[in-house]
């Protein structure tokens, strides 16, 4: 079995940086329509309280 080329470090660090935008233009409709069942995946959707 050959070594790995890459690991997960290296490409991260060849990926450009993705920048984040507010806009849903880039989602899936059914995201969007269904906006309340994948919250989690929006935009400020995943906010855990402190512990």
């Amino acid at each position: 079995m050959f070594p790995e080329q890459y690991s997960f470090k290296s490409l991260i660090g060849k990926m450009e940086s993705v920048s984040r935008s507010a806009s849903a233009v880039h989602l899936p409709a059914y995201l969007i329509e269904n906006a309340e069942k994948f919250k989690f995946l929006l935009l400020g959707g995943c906010q855990r309280s402190p512990e």
